[in-house]
């Protein structure tokens, strides 16, 4: 008995042919042949289990016109690899991620394949597993590149699964180096740039989100032999407006069984993570990163960021899920505009009330009455995005967005800066090639895939204010009244003021201050709250009263009250009267009671007073 299989359409074969990384949107076909294919109802054997779930698909496959089976594992790969904009169980977004994150679920999968065969024994089929060959495999959403290695081999450093792998920028090759100013140290590098806008928003300098996915598995799936497997951290490299080093960090590589790293590199991402505070960012002129070894020894491709201050516009983020399983960007920084289109469906109604009308009230129609109605309409909302003059690498960029399944936005001024999903409406694109110093811009067509809106109304040029915070008046003085009264130690923010064997009557007048030379303005509204330590033991007459200024003479607020539910505060609240005397004061009076002339009271008012949004 003999049984052979191969495998193709592996993206990253080493030393072991079969052991590597595949991509879902490629043809991955295993061929087997058996010695024993001209047993009765022979049939070929494809177990698939998805490493993710553990379940198993079987699939049984008649031989061909030469006796081998064919099986092409590209359709069931594409359908179990997630490609979700949020890490699975939770609900963080890929594209904000502001820490490392390893994923074995966002992009990609691992599977087990076993192939064997089956044939009846005895008029009843038998699957023979004893001569099965296995195959570990871990898969990427996405089709690569033709014989495009992204981990590395043949002197190829590792890259990062991003389509701005082409450090050759139109034909000019000093065209970016002198348009950042690079050191002379960058100069001289191969470096994979691209721009990242910065906006003010929310009051603070702002840019874009970005993330890289790194190829992280621990040699279970692709073998040791990909030097990739050398990363042991990422050095970030600030510079400033001067050219200078502003800062320096490192973010450590991590591994696992069939993962990606997903890594920060936006700066609005790195400074969310805390590796950048907000003056360094807003310092920050361009910044590049690349992988390095345990012996600080670079081993992968470089990539740079200069950040773009073109605030004409507000910007809109676009990002993209490319070909290479990884997640890609670009800021459109110039003339963007929304439009919409309304489907419209509407029907006639008849006019009147022809069920119920009657010679006394005879069928009519009012010219309210409504004839045409509007069913609910379906509305598309649309985004026109231009782009910036774009370099010879960044069409070549920014094919992948044409092509992309699954396109996002975030708009500096729309949509609360939140990530919303949209689809791309152009059929085509058109790759320019530099010539003769020709420059050339993109314009973008995009649906909005959700018509959950918000407005970021905070970073609008002219915001809603903030309510004016309460402030309380702390100070406290007797002005005059009866010399039965006092003003005592505040009750917290509390004016108190103590009636001592008080009778009928008996008010006092208190100055207002909150310690410095603010006190109440005469015709503005006020806060004030009235409490009293006790009931009065006699029945109420002529009530008492609270006034806020002069009130005779001056147009302010008089309330008045009954003192026989000390429990429930009184709410004073109004206008400030004016005076000649003393604009800042307030008068209290007792109400009249029913009892002896020599009846009196003692007890505490506690008046609060406050400026602003208070309870």
């Amino acid at each position: 008995m003999a049984y052979t299989t191969a495998v193709t359409g592996l993206t990253a074969q080493g030393i072991d042919a079969f052991t590597g990384l595949c991509y879902s949107n490629n043809d991955v076909s295993f061929t087997m042949t058996s010695s024993e294919f001209a047993q009765p109802g022979f049939k070929y054997i494809v177990v698939i289990t998805d490493n993710n779930t553990s379940t198993d698909y079987k699939f049984y496959i008649s031989q061909n016109a030469v006796n081998s089976g064919v099986f092409n594992a590209k359709t069931i790969f594409n359908q179990l690899v997630k490609n979700s904009i949020v890490f699975d169980g939770s609900d963080d977004v890929v594209l904000q991620t502001s820490i490392p994150t390893i994923t074995t679920k966002n992009n990609v999968n691992t599977f087990t394949i076993e192939l064997y065969e089956g044939y009846e024994v005895g008029g009843i089929f038998t699957e023979d597993d004893s001569v099965a060959v296995t195959y570990s495999l871990m898969c990427i959403y996405g089709s690569g590149k033709q014989n495009f290695i992204m981990m590395g081999t043949n002197d190829t450093r590792p890259l990062a699964l991003c389509q701005n792998y082409d450090d050759e920028i139109g034909f000019n090759k000093e065209t970016l180096a002198h348009r950042l100013h690079l050191p002379s140290l960058l100069q001289s590098e191969a470096i994979n740039w691209r721009y990242i806008s910065r906006t003010d928003v929310m009051e603070e300098s702002d840019s874009a989100y970005d993330i890289h996915a790194w190829v992280a598995d621990d040699n279970t799936y692709i073998n040791s032999n990909y030097p990739y497997n050398s990363i042991d951290h990422f050095t970030f490299d600030l510079y400033d407006y001067n050219q200078t080093l502003l800062f320096s960090f490192d973010i450590t590589m991590t591994f696992d069984e069939g993962a990606l790293l997903f890594i920060p590199t936006g700066l609005k991402n790195l400074v969310n993570g805390g590796y950048v505070d907000e003056t360094t960012a807003d310092d920050t002129a361009f910044y590049v990163y690349a992988g390095y070894n345990s012996s600080d020894e670079q081993v992968t491709t470089k990539y740079g960021y200069y950040i773009s201050e073109d605030c004409k516009y507000n910007p809109v983020h676009v990002y993209w899920l490319n070909q290479m399983g990884g997640w890609d960007s670009y800021s459109f920084i110039k003339k963007n505009e929304r439009s919409i289109e309304v489907e419209r469906k509407r029907y006639r109604s008849y006019q009147g009330d022809f069920n119920n009308a009657t010679s006394s009230d005879p069928y009519e129609t009012k010219n309210y009455t409504r004839e045409l109605t509007e069913r609910e309409p379906i509305v598309n909302t649309f985004i026109n995005l231009t782009s910036d003059w774009l370099t010879e690498s960044e069409f070549k960029y920014l094919k992948d967005l044409f092509t992309s399944k699954s396109v996002w936005i975030v708009d500096d001024n729309v949509d609360g800066y939140s990530i919303v999903p949209v689809v791309v409406e152009d059929n085509g694109f058109l790759m320019k090639r530099e010539r003769n110093y020709k420059k050339y811009n993109q314009n973008l067509r995009l649906q909005m895939a959700s018509n959950n809106e918000t407005i970021n109304i905070t970073a609008s040029e002219y915001p809603i204010p903030a309510p004016t915070p309460c402030v309380y008046f702390d100070t406290f003085s007797k002005y005059n009244g009866s010399i039965s009264t006092a003003v005592g130690v505040n009750v917290g923010d509390a004016c108190n003021v103590v009636f001592t064997n008080a009778g009928k009557t008996n008010y006092i007048v208190v100055f207002v201050s909150d310690g410095g030379t603010v006190t109440p303005i005469a015709g503005q509204s006020y806060y004030v709250k009235v409490e009293y330590s006790s009931n009065l033991p006699y029945a109420n007459g002529k009530p008492g009263r609270i006034e806020l200024g002069n009130v005779l003479t001056g147009g302010g607020t008089l309330t008045e009250f009954q003192m026989n539910d000390y429990t429930t505060p009184i709410i004073a609240s109004g206008v400030w009267g004016t005076s000649a005397t003393a604009i800042n004061t307030f008068r209290l009076q007792l109400p009249t009671w029913v009892g002896s002339v020599s009846s009196k009271w003692t007890g505490n008012f506690y008046v609060t007073v406050g400026l602003g949004n208070c309870p």
